[in-house]
């Protein structure tokens, strides 16, 4: 994957935002003190094509109220991820706390609010391991990718398989 260019995030986040090498992401601080991070890494989820997992972390694991600014630096640099890569970018809800299903409606929420949501297509899944545990997961891929179509099916089976619908 490419490298993000910082300068531009930064030239329409409201949170300023560095890049931490030995972290290998995007970190920045919230006004309540919440120090989140931002990573992408290559996935082979999706094979037909380049990929990468966006991970979210609180570094702190301080409460985080409501915050439209954190929306907006996370929308500014997944902008800049899709800025720097033709690839696919996917979500999959970290289950540790029971709070998937918050996390998931969140991020489909702010994405959906992004001024730039039309210039992407994507599939959000929700599904139920073997454990029960729910799991939410999502695909997105901005339209001009020139295998759109061909990675959409493909998450879309990997979601039917996983569900044991083939």
């Amino acid at each position: 994957m490419v490298s993000l260019c910082v300068h531009r995030i930064n030239e329409v986040a409201p949170y300023h935002v560095a890049y931490v090498d030995e972290r290998r992401g995007y970190q920045f601080k919230t006004d309540h003190g919440v120090a989140c991070l931002v990573s992408f890494w290559e996935d082979d989820l999706i094979t037909s094509g380049p990929s990468a997992q966006v991970v979210v972390t609180n570094l702190n694991n301080r409460p985080s109220p409501r915050d439209v600014k954190v929306r907006d630096t996370l929308l500014a640099i997944v902008h800049e991820f899709f800025n720097a890569n033709n690839a696919a970018m996917l979500y999959i809800c970290e289950t540790g706390d029971g709070r998937q299903g918050s996390r998931a409606r969140l991020f489909a929420q702010w994405f959906h609010c992004s001024p730039q949501r039309e210039r992407f297509a994507f599939l959000f899944a929700h599904l139920t391991d073997e454990d029960g545990v729910p799991n939410f997961a999502a695909v997105f891929i901005r339209k001009d990718n020139p295998r759109l179509a061909d990675m959409l099916a493909e998450f879309a089976l990997t979601i039917q398989l996983l569900e044991g619908k083939e």
